[in-house]
């Protein structure tokens, strides 16, 4: 995979995206509040 993407750029881009969106996906937990 050596040379597969050649926009540097793009794929630093690509990669900040995935880390937001995956971390985005992860529950919010506020305390010890009982719903």
């Amino acid at each position: 995979m050596i040379g597969s993407v050649s926009d540097q750029t793009a794929l630093i881009e690509t990669l900040e995206y995935g880390r937001a969106f995956r971390q985005a996906d992860q529950p919010v937990v506020q305390g010890n509040q009982a719903l």
